[in-house]
């Protein structure tokens, strides 16, 4: 019964989700896939190149970018499944995987694709594995090499993954038996050999993804505004959840000790769950919670929950009391019929995956298309360049957004994306690329009095179509002061949470670089 109740339901996930728009985040990954590399400026690799795999099939639409955030989904429950089935049986487990698929935050991960469900599928077998070979289960040097590409493959999602080796290592070393070097060993170099890629990328990169990391951060913790996160759904299911974390470590450890076990694998598994728990309030401290790495935390406490609710008949029907109110809070949140924080650019951390995304951005992207080629029939002013304008979002969100749909090539820069998004006035940025600014610049000519090499733009003097919810007045210096002239052409709408948002679109001429 549960594994129809699981095909139903990624059948319908995939149906649902494919009716709906694309979010920011997945069109930024969608470009990410489109133009694939060892490493981006947000993270690795993985999450593009399984978008690249799923459009390669399903088409960019929706339904390609999404279709395989619910079968991970459906991944994730099989292997919650085959781990608790294994550490308290399959009662425990049918209700554990039961429950895992009522969570609010579950069902609307599994509808999008942000990375993370990806996150969380590829963390949960790290940990049923590292849980396996904690407590003696799996010992063969098979097991080992398993585990290390296990670990591998999810480096490239989340590079925080290989601390899960070090636990083991630590446990193993405290359990005072005899110790696997050349499974140890394998692991390691299975793990190693999966840096080689990110850190090349980053290398050749100027080192972006950890540019602005310095030592001070590794401590400093910087809890959330009461502004940002006073309506937050994701706060405040992260704020529920460490109670439940720490239920959970101490029923795992006195219920290990009444039952008098000779392997303690459910302590193990439950000890593990520190890591992701460690990482994820690190995040928090940033202003940047793991959604993937709290669907790991309630998929590793849901056992113990179970284990709890199930000892006694009150508690039973409790528990079941529990479950339908999570299955309605969870529908609510699905159909996004109850009121949670607008998914805006700078809040959208704190925002629950909205199935809907952005609408409208279809019928912008034809506007800007028509207002390209109109401009580029017109006959340019004496201080323009002939060559059709090129165009600039406000926002790197809404760059994504238009560049996923507009097929534009620009001659003046080989393998730009679309849509730029405005300039920054330091020579590391100038007219920065969206997702790949590193690229935006070419080399300007030497000059023996400067230390630095001159930078500079291929778009000097060409024309551009600016996309702002901005009025004329308060446009940016780096728009208003490096075009010639500025004029507003045409408009669009665009709604996101059911709220509409104007923008218009500026055409200017005379593109200068500005001096700092």
């Amino acid at each position: 019964m549960l594994w129809v109740i699981l095909s139903f339901l990624t059948l319908g996930r995939i149906f649902y989700a494919s009716r709906g728009f694309l979010s920011g985040p997945e069109a930024y990954l969608l470009l990410c896939g489109k133009r694939l590399d060892w490493g981006f400026i947000e993270g690795p690799a993985g999450v593009p190149a399984l978008i690249r795999l799923s459009t390669s099939l399903g088409g960019c639409g929706p339904f390609g970018v999404r279709v395989l955030s619910p079968c991970f989904l459906l991944l994730l429950s099989l292997t919650l499944w085959w781990i608790v089935s294994n550490l308290d049986g399959k009662r425990v487990a049918f209700w554990s995987v039961l429950a895992f698929n009522l969570l609010p935050l579950v069902n609307a991960a599994g509808l999008v694709m942000d990375g993370a469900m990806i996150v969380g599928t590829f963390w949960m077998i790290a940990l049923a594995w590292s849980s396996l070979l904690a407590s003696k289960a799996a010992t063969t040097l098979s097991s080992w090499m398993f585990y290390g590409l296990v670990l591998a493959i999810t480096t490239q999602v989340s590079y925080c993954v290989g601390w899960l080796l070090i636990v083991v290592i630590a446990m193993i070393i405290m359990r005072q038996s005899r110790f696997p070097w050349l499974g140890v060993g394998l692991a390691l170099l299975l793990l190693a050999a999966s840096w080689i890629g990110p850190l090349w990328w980053n290398f050749h990169n100027e080192w972006l993804q950890w540019s602005q990391m310095t030592w001070g951060s590794l401590w400093s913790y910087n809890f959330p505004a009461w502004s940002l996160v006073q309506h937050s759904f994701v706060f405040w299911q992260f704020a529920f959840l460490i109670p439940l974390v720490v239920f959970s470590l101490t029923h795992a450890l006195f219920f290990s000790q009444d039952q008098k076990k000779e392997s303690n694998k459910n302590l193990s598994f439950s000890l593990l769950s520190v890591v992701p728990f460690v990482f994820c309030l690190a995040g928090v401290g940033h202003d940047a919670p793991s959604l993937g790495l709290q669907i790991v935390l309630w998929a590793m406490i849901l056992p113990n929950l179970i284990n709890f609710f199930l000892q006694t008949r009150w508690r039973q029907y409790g528990g079941l009391s529990l479950l339908c109110v999570t299955g309605v809070i969870s529908c609510l949140v699905i159909f996004e019929m109850i009121p949670l924080r607008e998914n805006s650019d700078n809040e959208s951390l704190w925002s629950v995956p909205r199935r809907s995304g952005v609408s409208g951005v279809q019928k912008l992207a034809l506007e800007i298309l028509r207002l390209r080629a109109l401009q580029k029939d017109n006959a340019p002013d004496s201080h323009s360049s002939s060559a059709p304008p090129f165009i600039i979002a406000q926002t790197p969100e809404l760059a994504s957004l238009l560049g996923a749909l507009l097929p534009i090539d620009y001659p003046e820069l080989q393998g730009a994306p679309s849509v730029f998004t405005p300039e920054s006035p330091a020579f590391s940025s100038q007219f920065q690329l969206w997702p790949h600014y590193a690229d935006a610049v070419a080399s300007g000519f030497m000059d023996p009095l400067y230390t630095e090499e001159p930078m500079t733009s291929p778009f000097i003097g060409h024309r551009a179509l600016y996309v702002t919810s901005e009025l004329a007045e308060d446009l940016p210096e780096t728009i208003s002061g490096a075009f010639g002239a500025i004029i507003p052409v045409s408009r669009g709408t665009l709604e996101r949470d059911h709220h509409s948002e104007e923008f218009m679109i500026y055409a200017c001429e005379n593109y200068q670089m500005m001096s700092l």
